[in-house]
């Protein structure tokens, strides 16, 4: 689906690369500026290099904004395209399956799949690939310059990810799953909209408004209902043989969410209050200056803000696979009755090896009154063969 994007979507690359130059070179920068300040020197010196830093810091940042500007617009637009190419497909395949399926799937459930899970797709197809990018340039950027600076501190900073990365995976596996629960239980509740609000007339007449609020409230998951509260907002687990509602596996997916970030975001304070005692260490004993120590935590915060972005948009990335499952399923389906192709009723009635064919199988009925296996006639028309005793269901 992406593939005629792909020449936009490296001139976005290269774009977000240059925009990224001034917040990259930014704690450099104000490092120069401390050690010029501190340094043995005169006024007049010191703000002559404050002066010439911070003008520098200006044109880098007004260059940055405008490549920051139409990288923006490349990747969103991109990801427009490609969200769009992906309703086309899913709404032809839909079409184009067999009636059979129109019984097993109800039309809400179609309607989701179009609406609420192909706009989860156009998320990750626009924003979220740009800001991955970013995260992950920022990421090797700082984690050069951190080991040009001092190796030492580099290796306590990056002591944290593996744990981080081996929480990723759990995360992401578990999410995945409720995901696609959440996409299941809103298809059926948009069903059940759906079925009501076609048949509004029949409803009305049989007075069942109080009814169908029920089995929709039923398919959401009642927020007020204290009955079906187990602790705070965590509702109970429905009985067996209820499927769950939206709101239990949506409060699942958050609590989730919630402990993940929280974790990640500890992890990533650890690692700075350790950088900071270290590198105060590394201070004392001559090995860094101040300026480069500051620097050193300016990127070190960079690196947290990349990892705890990048963190989250892989958590938003596992619940979008999770929620498009259906959507490609749906997308990739083979109708068991193709809706075009087959042969003509001329080539039928021009090719004689089928018309002996049908007619020399054994324990077949001729619908033309001719007996199963006898020469068929010159006459013209339909011909149907059924076997002996079977039915028309």
């Amino acid at each position: 689906l992406a593939q005629p994007e792909w020449p936009w979507l490296f001139v976005g690359l290269l774009l977000l690369v240059v925009s990224l130059i001034p917040f990259l070179l930014l704690p450099v920068m104000i490092g120069r500026i401390l050690d010029a300040l501190i340094q043995d020197s005169t006024d007049a010196e010191k703000e002559e290099d404050l002066n010439e830093i911070v003008i520098f810091l200006l044109a880098i940042l007004g260059a940055g904004s405008i490549f920051a500007l139409m990288r923006s617009f490349t990747f969103n637009t991109a990801g427009e395209r490609v969200v769009a190419r992906l309703r086309i497909k899913l709404f032809t395949s839909i079409i184009n399956q067999e009636i059979g399926l129109f019984d097993k799937r109800k039309t809400g459930e179609l309607l989701s799949r179009l609406s609420s899970d192909t706009t989860s797709l156009q998320d990750v197809a626009t924003s979220m690939v740009s800001m991955f990018f970013r995260g992950l340039i920022q990421l090797l950027f700082n984690a050069t310059i951190m080991f040009v600076t001092s190796w030492k501190l580099t290796l306590v900073v990056f002591g944290v990810v593996p744990v981080v990365m081996v929480a990723i995976a759990l995360y992401g596996r578990v999410v995945r799953k409720l995901a696609t629960k959440y996409s299941d239980a809103l298809g059926r509740a948009t069903d059940t909209a759906q079925e009501s609000i076609s048949n509004v007339r029949t409803m009305r007449s049989f007075a069942g408004e109080a009814v169908e609020a029920v089995k929709y409230t039923r398919s959401i998951g009642d927020p007020d209902d204290r009955a079906d509260r187990r602790c705070c907002w965590l509702p109970l687990e429905p009985p067996e043989g209820r499927l769950p509602s939206t709101y239990l596996l949506g409060v699942k997916k958050q609590a989730l969410t919630a402990t993940f970030i929280a974790f990640t975001s500890t992890a990533g304070l650890g690692a700075l209050i350790l950088v900071v005692w270290y590198g105060g260490l590394l201070v004392i004993e001559g090995d860094l200056t101040v300026g480069q120590l500051v620097s050193f935590m300016l990127y070190s915060t960079q690196v947290g803000a990349s990892v705890g972005m990048m963190s989250g948009l892989v958590g938003n990335l596992y619940v979008a696979m999770g929620a498009s499952k259906r959507t490609f399923q749906l997308i990739d389906r083979d109708p068991l009755v193709p809706s075009s192709g087959g042969l003509d009723l001329d080539d039928v009635e021009a090719a004689p090896a089928l018309k002996k064919r049908a007619a020399a199988e054994s324990g077949k009925a001729d619908l033309s009154g001719e007996a199963s296996g006898d020469e068929p006639s010159e006459k013209k028309g339909v011909r149907l063969a059924l076997d002996a005793g079977a039915s028309g269901g």
